[in-house]
């Protein structure tokens, strides 16, 4: 999985639009943001980047050599930023530095989100619409082979491998806000289940999403563990790109179900 896929002179024109807003941005924020990274660089002994740009790649770089060294067990990082068992500390310094470099990532989606509502949905279908189409594909896949009595479909489960700065977005546009503002930790895992009650026309099926073990609910009104696929499948249709802008993802897949996009 990675973003981007479609490509084209849309999503550039998408992508260069987020990059202005966010450097002016930066340039509000820059006081702000310049004294996490200089409590950052005091602690860890890693000279403060010159450019305001650079902050968040610096604070990437501290994120990820503290998950190493301390998950590893190696006892070289600054105390300032674990807790007392000598892991990552989510509730201080390194929570804050973790929060403001994940902001980063969905600072895109945010912006169109919060300021440009129509056009949040194309650019979201550009950058990563295209995984969400392949999920509903698979999904769609099982209900119509259960629907009319046939075996279902093979493979059962699908692993998707991917980094972290792609599934901070996906979370996000499922709606998971609050779990989309943390990087992901290491080995995290986001697993949508399709369940069956029943057989043939008149099974009925429901959708269960974890993240890192915990049950989320993406759909609206959602109170149990589960959501109905009529209800989940629209959440990932929406975001399809489309044909004629992603001709890379169609003319490379083939649908394996009834779903209409």
């Amino acid at each position: 999985l990675k973003a981007g896929v479609c490509g084209g002179p849309r999503l550039a024109a998408y992508s260069a639009d987020a990059a202005e807003a966010q450097a002016i941005e930066l340039g509000y924020q820059a006081a702000q943001a310049r004294r996490l990274v200089e409590e950052v660089s005091r602690v860890s002994g890693h000279p403060l980047p010159d450019n305001v740009a650079e902050y968040r790649s610096f604070l990437a770089s501290i994120i990820d050599c503290t998950v190493c060294h301390a998950c590893l067990g190696l006892d070289d990082s600054p105390s300032s930023l674990l807790n007392k068992q000598g892991y990552p500390d989510g509730a201080g310094l390194f929570g804050r530095l973790d929060r403001a470099e994940t902001a980063g990532v969905l600072w895109p989606l945010e912006y169109f989100r919060d300021q440009r509502p129509d056009d949040y949905r194309h650019f979201a279908q550009l950058q990563y619409g295209y995984y969400f189409v392949v999920l509903a594909d698979r999904m769609q896949a099982v209900v119509d082979a259960v629907r009319q009595n046939h075996s279902v479909p093979s493979p059962v489960i699908a692993v998707q491998v991917m980094s972290d700065t792609n599934l901070s977005p996906q979370l996000f546009m499922l709606g998971l806000a609050e779990e989309a503002a943390v990087r992901p930790p290491w080995l995290s895992t986001l697993i949508t289940e399709l369940w069956v009650k029943g057989e043939g026309g008149g099974a009925a099926f429901a959708v269960r999403v974890l993240y890192n073990g915990r049950i989320q609910r993406p759909c609206r009104g959602q109170r149990g563990p589960l959501c109905p696929w009529s209800d989940f499948r629209p959440m990932l249709t929406r975001f399809a790109p489309p044909r004629a802008e992603c001709a890379a993802f169609y003319d490379n897949y083939e649908l394996k179900s009834s779903l209409t996009l």
